[in-house]
Order: structure tokens, then sequence, then C-alpha cells
């Protein structure tokens, strides 16, 4: 039986409750706790030790940081579109792949993203042409969790078969580039994107494999255990209400 992808996500998060969304909490936890630091002037000095991203760092510093990059506060994204990212996507992540695998290919996308432009720098102008990114953004603050959140939904679209959302995803990340133009946040998010979607292609076939004939495609585990007892549930409530 094919369910729809909203009564799938009704089914988990009933089934699953409040224990499906660790991972969401817990980074939308670590988010505002960095935004109240960094309204102060200690706080904001831990925060650049310990998170801050910039691609004029040595790299031995960079990859320090690089997971604490993700809950530091960015430059251009106010700490309610963060939260909001991160409730949405990584949860929706969670509910539909498990925390594990939504913790593993995020951070793998956020940090081929965070490299990628730190290279675009290193290579330079000269042999990137168009393409290149101003070297006037090598002291930018790089954080946020966007390249996490970008890289993890096309990972979910993809993995999950949903077209219609995959139409919507390629649509909007299309239209955000445009309008970033040459920016570290414009080819990170493609970068990020791009492995993503490698991400989901490759988890897909790897459950295909794994699964062997008897999987049942495009079912979180305990989806159909969850379906049957509310569809029960249903049914026996409209049998006493015709009675």
């Amino acid at each position: 039986m094919t369910l729809s992808f909203y009564r799938r996500v009704i089914a988990l998060a009933r089934a699953r409750r409040i224990a499906a969304f660790s991972l969401t909490i817990a980074m939308s936890g670590a988010l505002l706790v960095m935004s109240v630091l960094d309204m102060t002037h200690l706080g904001r000095r831990l925060v650049d030790a310990c998170c801050v991203v910039r691609a004029s760092e040595p790299m031995h510093v960079e990859l320090a940081r690089l997971i604490g990059s993700i809950f530091a506060p960015a430059p251009h994204l106010p700490l309610w579109g963060a939260v909001l990212q991160v409730v949405v996507v990584v949860g929706l992540a969670e509910l539909m792949l498990g925390w594990r695998w939504a913790l593993t290919a995020g951070l793998a996308c956020h940090v081929a993203a965070t490299l990628a432009a730190r290279g675009m720098f290193a290579v330079g102008p000269h042999h990137l042409g168009a393409l290149a990114l101003p070297l006037s953004m090598v002291a930018e603050r790089d954080t946020g969790p966007s390249a996490l959140t970008v890289g993890l939904a096309g990972s979910l679209v993809v993995r999950e078969r949903l077209r219609g959302l995959t139409v919507v995803y390629l649509i909007g990340l299309a239209t955000a580039t445009l309008l970033a133009a040459t920016s570290v946040a414009g080819v990170e998010h493609l970068v990020a994107a791009g492995v993503g979607m490698l991400l989901g292609l490759a988890g897909r076939e790897w459950y295909r494999v794994a699964s062997g004939p008897v999987a049942i495609q495009d079912l979180g585990s305990d989806v159909q255990p969850a379906w049957r007892s509310q569809t029960f549930a249903e049914a026996s409530k409209g049998g006493r209400s015709r009675r």
C-alpha cells in the first residue's frame, strides 16, 4: 500500500511522538544558546573562538570550528529563520529517515559546502573567471545551518522519491542562486544541494539492495503498523457511530 507523503508524516509522528525529534530539538536549542551568547561582548568572543569560520583563517582552525559553525549566528539570517529551517527540514528528515541518517547527511553537506567555498578562494579568480568568488569576501563570517538544511532537503526529496517536492526544491534553489549571484552562500548552497541529492540516491539504492525483494518501497520502518492501527481506530469509530 502506497501512502501519500503527508499521511506518512502524520502516522510516523503519532507513532514516535517527541522521541522522533530529539536531534531537531537539540539543534534548535544550540542555535538559541549561541544567539544569546552572541548578544554579549564576552559571549561573542567565545562564539568567535569556538564556532566562527572564515576562509581567511588557517585550515586547521577552520576544521576545528567546522561543526560548531552550524550553530553560530549567520550574518544575513535572523534567528527565527535559522530555527525554522532546522525545525522543518531536520525535523522531517529525522522523522522519515532517522536521526543517524539526518545527522550524517547534514554534516556531510555542511562540510563539503564550506570546504568547497574555501577551495574556490584558494584557486582564485584567475582560474575560475566569472565563477570565482570575490576575494573581498574571504574574511566574511561563514556560519549558520543553511548549507546543512539545503543539502538535507535535497537528500530527503530524492531518497523518498517526492517528485513534486523535488521540482519545487530545484526551482527554489535556482531562484535563490540567481538572487545570491556570486556569493559564499550561493556557492555553498549549490554544493550542499548536489552532495545531498547524491547521498539521497546512494541511500535509496542501499536501502533497495539491503532490504531485498520483500522491502516495501518508500515506507518508514513503523509506518505500516502506525497506519494500520490508525485505520482500525477510525473504522471502529465509524462502526459505532452507524449503530
